[in-house]
């Protein structure tokens, strides 16, 4: 086998576990929709890690993340921060999917968020969303 078939095997094998997740919180009515092939707590800690730096560079320089001749904001920005800053936000998988390429998780990641941002079905079961304590249940 060559060296560029083992890899492309590699690659496949990767996304045969991949999974589609949310961010929320019960502190508010937010919620950031992304997907993996890692595990859910290393996904989540890359968030707040990510998360953390951001905070870290305001602070340090709030015209930093500032393109000074646009004014627009610049690098490190996710949209997943906006449920970060509540400290009982958490991660939770909505569902496993298989599939062969990253391509095709970001399609499928794209689906479920147009599908749940408009409360339609997902594949033909009824997508529920609770704002009270904010789970996503399929019938």
């Amino acid at each position: 086998m060559t060296t560029y078939r083992k890899k492309m095997d590699k690659q496949l094998k990767k996304y045969q576990h991949s999974k589609i997740y949310i961010i929320k919180s019960p502190s508010t009515d937010l919620y950031y929709i992304g997907s993996t092939v890692g595990s859910l707590k290393d996904r989540f800690d890359k968030h707040k890690s990510a998360y953390n730096v951001y905070c870290r560079r305001i602070k340090e320089d709030p015209d930093g993340l500032t393109d000074s001749s646009t004014n627009r904001r610049i690098g490190g920005y996710c949209k997943s921060f906006k449920i970060l800053c509540f400290d009982d936000a958490y991660i939770q998988k909505l569902e496993n999917y298989k599939c062969n390429s990253r391509r095709e998780l970001y399609k499928r990641e794209a689906y479920i968020i147009k599908h749940i941002n408009n409360n339609e079905k997902i594949d033909g079961k009824e997508n529920i969303v609770n704002n009270n304590n904010y789970t996503i249940t399929y019938n």
